[in-house]
């Protein structure tokens, strides 16, 4: 398990599971972040709502 994944919220896409993201529900500086989660985590947007957002323009652009 990664260091501090019990403090965060998993989703997947609707292709069950072709992509997962993963939201930071601790406190501090990743509060809230989005980040893709498979080769190369990255992160993807600051907020929820910037990754609605991100993903409704261009659904590529978050994975």
């Amino acid at each position: 398990m990664r260091p501090g994944a019990e403090r965060c919220l998993f989703f997947a896409d609707y292709m069950a599971w072709c992509w997962a993201w993963i939201i930071c529900c601790e406190e501090g500086e990743d509060h809230g972040r989005v980040a893709v989660i498979g080769a190369g985590d990255r992160r993807v947007a600051d907020s929820f709502t910037d990754f609605v957002k991100a993903h409704v323009a261009d659904s590529m652009s978050v994975c």
